[in-house]
């Protein structure tokens, strides 16, 4: 059972869990001209502007951390410090390892600090965090700016557009209820626990913008 188990949970952290994604919606650069031998990008992630239920992030947080220090004392100070920590590292994870797999025989790579010529901005603005209790469940939904500029000079923006009301649900891959051995049914169970903390909710809406990038860049190279 505890091998079925760890391959369920293997299968469902190693794939994206909707094998398409919404587009974006381009204001200027939607052709990209500049991108055909661009081998390496940077990226930086930016959550200056961010709006969380409706208010601000610290409103939201502060909010949070006193209702769950109320019942859990100390547990109210793990979620904010997850909640950050998770804007420096989980974020940036889903979002790189998700966009290089998409590329195959033309590689092209991003990633944090490379020196690259030019940078994707990935700016999140509005956040509603869904619901993942055992009582019920909704999908996250993130809006995001996505900006291209040139490293040396950031004024020059190259391609800007937005992506609005990115879900964001962590669910077993699609038809997992099939595999033999129980492995399904423990993927759709790993995945309900999985989703239940918002920052994995949210990790999931980063892979999505991920994809519709990576499939643009593939399209104009």
């Amino acid at each position: 059972m505890k091998t079925i188990q760890n391959f369920a949970v293997l299968l469902l952290m190693t794939m994206a869990f909707s094998a398409s994604a919404q587009k974006i919606k381009w204001e200027s650069g939607e052709d990209l001209p500049f991108i055909k031998d661009v081998a390496l990008l940077n990226v930086q992630y930016v959550y200056s502007n961010m709006t969380v239920a409706e208010g601000t992030e610290q409103s939201f947080l502060d909010e949070r951390k006193a209702e769950i220090n109320k019942d859990k004392p100390g547990e109210g100070d793990e979620f904010v410090a997850n909640w950050q920590s998770a804007k420096t590292d989980k974020y940036p994870k889903h979002f790189e390892t998700t966009f290089n797999k998409e590329f195959k025989k033309e590689a092209v790579v991003i990633r944090q600090n490379a020196d690259a010529k030019y940078t994707v901005v990935i700016t999140l603005n509005n956040v509603k965090t869904g619901r993942g209790s055992a009582w019920g469940k909704k999908p996250a939904m993130l809006d995001f700016v996505i900006t291209i500029v040139e490293t040396a000079n950031p004024s020059n923006v190259l391609a800007k557009g937005t992506m609005e009301d990115v879900k964001g649900e962590v669910k077993a891959p699609k038809g997992s209820g099939w595999i033999p051995g129980g492995a399904g049914a423990v993927m759709n169970t790993t995945a309900h626990f999985v989703n239940k903390e918002v920052t994995n909710r949210l990790a999931e809406s980063f892979e999505l913008v991920a994809i519709a990038l990576a499939k643009q860049i593939n399209k104009k190279r």
